[in-house]
Formats: C-alpha cells, sequence, structure tokens
C-alpha cells in the first residue's frame, strides 16, 4: 500500500513534468534570446581585437559580463513575462476551479509554478552562459584566474531573475484581471525610482540651496531593479560585492518567495476576475499611483510653460490626479461607468499632491534658509568652484586603476561625481568654520536678487555627527577675504591638491611650460625627486589666494608614471623661488610662453558684454577661429594686428590668458571688450600655435586706447 505521503510527492513530481512540458515553447523563446544577447553579443564584441590592433584585456569576459546592459533587461523582461505566464491561470474562473479541484494541496500547487518559472529560465541560461564563456575562449578571450569571477556572475543573475521573478509573482497574485496586473508591476519595479527621481526634481527646481549628495532617498530607489544594477555598478567600480547588499539579496531571496507563497495561500477565488484580489491593497496602490501621476503632470506642464508657471503647474497637478484617479477606478473596479466612484479619495490624493508640490514651492521644510549655528558644527567641508575652474586635481590615480578605468572606456572627468564629492567635503573637516558660515549667510540673503558666477558646495557636519549638504551660489571676488582664510587651511589645499598628501615615492616628473603638447621629462635619482617634492609642498602649501590673483604660473609640474598615464598637472608661480632654482639646477631652464608672442590681433567690441566677472568667456587651446577682415566693412575700425616689437613688449605684461592662469582668472579683472588673439612659437620644435588673452582691468597699453576710441566713434 503507498502512503499519503509518496503519493502526493509523485502528484507533485508528475505536475512538475506536466507543467513544465507545457511552457516548454516559452523556454525555446528564453533560449533564442539569449543566444543573441551573450554568445552573439560575445563574438560581436571580440571583433574589435580582431584587427591585432588593440590587445584584449585578460579580464574581458568578466567586463562584459557585468557591463551587459542588454542582460539585465532581458532577465526583467522573462521574468514579468513568466510570472504572467504561470499565474495568469488565476485571471480566468474556468481555470481557477479546474486547479483547485485537483486532489493537490494549494501549497504544492504553488511551489510547482514557481518552480516551474524558475527552470524555465535557469536550465537554457547555465547552458547558454557557459556557451558564451567558449565563445570567449575560442577567440582568445583568457580565464585564468577569472574563473570564480564568472562562476560568481553567473550565480549572481540567477539570484537577480530570482528576486525579479518573486516581485513579478507577488504584483501578479494581488491583480485580479490582466489589466490591473499591469499596474501592480509598474507600482512595485518602478514605483520606488519614480518617487524618488520626482522628489529630486523637486528639490532641485524649487531649492535654491539644494545639492544632489548622490545618494538615493530609498535603499536602491525601492524597487528590486535598481537594487540589482546598482550592486553591478559597485561591483564593475570596486571589483567586490559588499557584505551589505549580499545580505539584502539573500533576505530578498528567502523573504519574497515565502510572501508570494502566502499571498497564494490567501486569495480568495471569487476575487478572480475583479480589479485586485487583495482589496486593502487597492487604496495603496491608487493612492500611490494618482499623486505620482499628478505632480509629474504638473511638472511636465510647469516646463513646457513660458510664462505663468505656478498656473500651469498646479494646474497640472490637479487635472493629473484627477484624470488618473478615474482611470484607476475603472481599472481596478473591472467598470467602465466607475469613472466618477469614491470622490472622497479622489480630493484626498488631489489635495495630498498639492501640499506635496507646496512643500517645495514655498519650501514649507525651511531647507533653503537652513543654517546651522556655530555652536552646532563640529567642522565643515567646502567646494568653492572659481578657485576649482581648470582644475583636474580630483584623484592621483595608481597604475592599475588607470588601466582599469580606460579598460572601461571611461571618461576622465574635470570635476567630481556629486557622491565623490560629498566624500570628499565629508573627510575635509575644516574646524574654522567662521568664513564659511559668513558667506553662506550671505548667499541666502542674496538668493533671489543678484546674479553670481560661481557655487560653493558645503557639508556641516554637526556635533550630533550628522552631515547636512548644501550648495550656495556666490562670486569669489565679493567675499575675497573668506575665501583667503578658506584658502589658508591645510585641510582645504590637500584636497585642490593631491600632492601635498603624496607620498615620497619616486615618480616621473614632466614640465609643462607652454601650450604645446611636448613636455620635458626631469630624470632624477631619489634624493632629488625627495628633495623637489618636499620644496614644492612647502611653497604650494605657504601659496596665498593673493599670489594666485596677482601672479601667472609659469610653468606646470605632472608627477606620473608615464606620459601617457592620466595625471594632474599643478601650477609653479614665478614667487616659488626655491622649486625654480632646484629645476634649473636638474637643468631646466625657465622659459614663458609671452616671451614666444610674435604677433597679435585685438579686437574691440563694445557690445560685447564682456564684464569684470566675464572670465568663462574664451577659447580653449586651437579653437580660435581666424577672422577675415574684408569680410566686415566695421573690421578696420575694431581690430589691430600688431607685430611692432615695441608694442609687443608693452602689451605682454598686461596679458591675462584665457587657458593657463589656472583659477587666477576668477580673480582678476579684465578689461571689457577687448580680446587678444596672439601668435606663438614654440622654442624647440617651432610648432605655431593661436590662443587668446585678456587684457587686465586698468592696464590698457596707449596704443590700444586709440583703437577703442576709433571703435566707438565708428559705432556711434
Amino acid at each position: 500500500m503507498i502512503s499519503k505521503k509518496l503519493s502526493a510527492r509523485r502528484l507533485f513530481e508528475h505536475l512538475l513534468r506536466q507543467e513544465c512540458l507545457r511552457t516548454i515553447w516559452a523556454g525555446g523563446i528564453f533560449a533564442i534570446v539569449m543566444i543573441f544577447v551573450l554568445p552573439v553579443s560575445v563574438a560581436l564584441s571580440l571583433g574589435q581585437y580582431s584587427d591585432k590592433l588593440s590587445n584584449m584585456p585578460e579580464s574581458f569576459l568578466v567586463e562584459f559580463m557585468t557591463t551587459n546592459g542588454m542582460l539585465i533587461a532581458m532577465i526583467f523582461f522573462m521574468a514579468v513575462f513568466a510570472a504572467v505566464l504561470e499565474f495568469g491561470y488565476l485571471f480566468s474562473r474556468s481555470k481557477v476551479d479546474f486547479y483547485h479541484s485537483l486532489p493537490i494541496s494549494r501549497g504544492m500547487q504553488f511551489l510547482c509554478r514557481y518552480l516551474t518559472g524558475l527552470l524555465m529560465f535557469a536550465l537554457p541560461y547555465i547552458i547558454i552562459y557557459g556557451s558564451a564563456v567558449l565563445v570567449g575562449i575560442a577567440h582568445g578571450a583568457m580565464i585564468v584566474g577569472y574563473v570564480r569571477e564568472l562562476t560568481v556572475l553567473a550565480f549572481v543573475y540567477l539570484v537577480f531573475y530570482w528576486i525579479l521573478y518573486s516581485v513579478s509573482v507577488i504584483a501578479v497574485l494581488l491583480a485580479g484581471s490582466y489589466l490591473s496586473s499591469i499596474v501592480t508591476l509598474l507600482i512595485l519595479h518602478f514605483g520606488g525610482p519614480v518617487l524618488c527621481t520626482m522628489v529630486k526634481e523637486c528639490q532641485g527646481i524649487f531649492f535654491d540651496m539644494y545639492m544632489d549628495t548622490g545618494k538615493p532617498l530609498l535603499y536602491g530607489s525601492g524597487s528590486a531593479v535598481t537594487i540589482c544594477i546598482d550592486m553591478l555598478e559597485r561591483y564593475e567600480m570596486t571589483g567586490y560585492y559588499d557584505i551589505f547588499s549580499m545580505g539584502v539579496l539573500a533576505a530578498m531571496t528567502v523573504l519574497l518567495p515565502l510572501s508570494a507563497y502566502v499571498l497564494f495561500l490567501g486569495r480568495p477565488a471569487e476575487k478572480t476576475g475583479c480589479g485586485l484580489a487583495y482589496p486593502l491593497a487597492g487604496p495603496v496602490i491608487s493612492f500611490l499611483t494618482v499623486t505620482i501621476v499628478g505632480v509629474m503632470t504638473g511638472l511636465l506642464l510647469r516646463s513646457m510653460a513660458y510664462s505663468n508657471k505656478d498656473f500651469w503647474l498646479y494646474f497640472g497637478v490637479v487635472a493629473g490626479c484627477i484624470i488618473m484617479h478615474c482611470i484607476m477606478q475603472m481599472v481596478l473596479q473591472m467598470d467602465f461607468r466607475a469613472f466618477f466612484h469614491n470622490r472622497l479619495s479622489m480630493v484626498i490624493c488631489t489635495a495630498f499632491a498639492v501640499v506635496f508640490m507646496c512643500v517645495f514651492r514655498f519650501d514649507l521644510t525651511g531647507y533653503d534658509t537652513y543654517l546651522p549655528s556655530e555652536d552646532q558644527l563640529d567642522s565643515v567641508g567646502v567646494s568653492i568652484s572659481e578657485l576649482e575652474y581648470y582644475r583636474s586635481y580630483i584623484k592621483d590615480y595608481t597604475k592599475e586603476e588607470y588601466e582599469k578605468l580606460m579598460n572601461q572606456n571611461m571618461v576622465f572627468s574635470s570635476t567630481y561625481t556629486s557622491r565623490e564629492q560629498c566624500a570628499a567635503l565629508s573627510q575635509m573637516n575644516l574646524k574654522n568654520v567662521q568664513p564659511v558660515l559668513r558667506m553662506a549667510e550671505q548667499a541666502i540673503q542674496d538668493r533671489k536678487s543678484k546674479e553670481t558666477y560661481g557655487t560653493m558646495a558645503v557639508c556641516y557636519r554637526l556635533k550630533n555627527g550628522r552631515c547636512v549638504y548644501r550648495s550656495y551660489s556666490l562670486t569669489v571676488k565679493d567675499h575675497f577675504a573668506e575665501c583667503s582664510e578658506i584658502f589658508a587651511m591645510d585641510r582645504f589645499k590637500e584636497a585642490l591638491y593631491p600632492v601635498l598628501t603624496r607620498g615620497e615615492e619616486n615618480c616621473t616628473v614632466w614640465i609643462n611650460n607652454s601650450y604645446f603638447e611636448n613636455k620635458k621629462k626631469l630624470t632624477l635619482d631619489d634624493a632629488q625627486y625627495i628633495t623637489l617634492l618636499r620644496t614644492y609642498k612647502r611653497e604650494l602649501k605657504d601659496l596665498a589666494l593673493e599670489t594666485v590673483r596677482s601672479e601667472e604660473p609659469v610653468l606646470l609640474l605632472e608627477f606620473t608614471g608615464s606620459q601617457n598615464d592620466y595625471y594632474n598637472s599643478y601650477p609653479v608661480y614665478p614667487s616659488f623661488q626655491h622649486t625654480l632654482t632646484l629645476l634649473k639646477g636638474y637643468g631646466y631652464e625657465q622659459t614663458s610662453i609671452y616671451d614666444t608672442i610674435y604677433k597679435a590681433r585685438i579686437l574691440y567690441e563694445e557690445g560685447s558684454g564682456m564684464d569684470g566677472d566675464s572670465y568663462l568667456i574664451g577659447n580653449e587651446e586651437g579653437s580660435v577661429t581666424e577672422w577675415d577682415e574684408s569680410s566686415s566693412a566695421s573690421g578696420q575700425y575694431n581690430t589691430l594686428w600688431t607685430e611692432d616689437q615695441k608694442q609687443m613688449d608693452e602689451l605682454r605684461p598686461y596679458l591675462v590668458s584665457a587657458y593657463y592662469s589656472n583659477i587666477s582668472l576668477t580673480l582678476k579683472d579684465v578689461e571689457p571688450g577687448f580680446f587678444v588673439t596672439a601668435y606663438m612659437t614654440d622654442a624647440e620644435t617651432g610648432e605655431e600655435m593661436v590662443s587668446e588673452f585678456f587684457i587686465e582691468k586698468g592696464k590698457v597699453p596707449d596704443f590700444l586706447k586709440k583703437l577703442k576710441t576709433r571703435a566707438q566713434q565708428n559705432v556711434g
């Protein structure tokens, strides 16, 4: 006699086998798509190395699997499809009655269908993932030392599918029809990211002092999809999986299936064909959908309006909420006549959306006017854009870090990302907080009434350990005294110039003394290198902001492993006499780019709009366009060409480079209307270079005053 336990197990195995056979066509479609996403994509990507012009990185397969966006998209759509395919029968009364009449418990029914949905993806995925690795090996990709990473990645993608599939199953179980399942799927998968994006967008639009910290409002933006993507991005950048994220994934792989199991067991059969199988979920889903769509509609109309932006903002919020609420009532009640049902709910959703928008529009939380007192602060971190203009002082990359970034085709930026900047600010710990508070207080007072040209990002570290980030608009020249105090702080300079924290291990030093690409390499022994580094650090540490304003750098120093490595260029000012003396002793003869100027074109434009703060005007290297004076009837009146040596000697001391001046352009006043295009010759190569300059305010040579007078008379 066969026991009931054995009989139930055989029945379960039989149903599982039958369910797998019934959905084998779906597994076949999955397999075909995977072939294109994995082996075919690997072969196509390997084609770039077939010409032997570029070497294939040893970690090619790991990087391909990590950065394959198509694979993530495929996993998501397959998870949704499998959930609807396996549990979509719950939307049909006849199918529900049939499956509930089978001599098997509902728990076994759930397990049978849930496992089928997993196997539908897992079996073809394991085979095709392995074939993609074999294709890579056949084309010369190395996996020695990367077998573990490839195996872990394969398992991680399986876990991703498991999580996304479980969330999709929960969405289907909550719904009572195919139409309502679309709403639940969108809310569970994308409601969190859309909500976080909407809040950040409102902060950026309405808060003058808002600073994006790069951190999500919710962990992983509140969605399984974004959690999986964030984890892959962290692995791509760091090369390891952090323990906390792995713990979150492990918890999700257990809790999500259990939640789906509980929902399946408690799902009322009579709710089949209704809007939602669980009526209590209806108000929550409706509230989230209506308010999100209403706020987004208001923001959209506001962005399209040229005037009366507030009117269109609130009109869009109200109209969006009303229309979406009507649609949701129809979807949830499965009745076209239910458009205007639950009017109280409509009023509540609309009122909440309007209040939500007013919080940002009128700063009801006091975000923009918040300024901690000195007694509340432990320290501050500050980044002033005008003091960092034209800089590339982000980080001294090691050779390994640089090669990894190049293999990932990442573009170097001259600015921090939001997350990098916040991390740097939180570690700066400036104890003298008074100049920062004075500048912040003035910026708050002037935020609506004054045009500015720079920003000051601040991290307030409170005594309770909390970090508060704000961004203020200001101009350095209006706060020169405070900026001088900040610039003199050791911690600020170390953040601005990473060379100050550089170790004394020997590396190659390059000198760039002009606009030209050629550099002079210094061959130094360990003692010479240490002496140069210590001397330069000392003089750079003593550098005052007044010196930066009054002097032009005579050359740039680069500390790097090779000429092709990523490097930071550090300025050497004329007052760095000890550094310049050492360089001369090491065989470098100081030259100046101004000495090589042999011809100049001076343009004066009365209506150019250029003033003392227009330091951003100017072309980068090689971007100057020659003018044909014969094409302009007035060109002879406002343009002067000169090769006269006396005039050039008179002009050179007053030129301010639009490219080479590092941060000093933000501190200097330049004469309105004057633009100088200078022609230079490299002393070593004879190469010609064209670049733009300004004339320092109040120092216009006499022969150019005649040009200004002549141009003004012509305009008049």
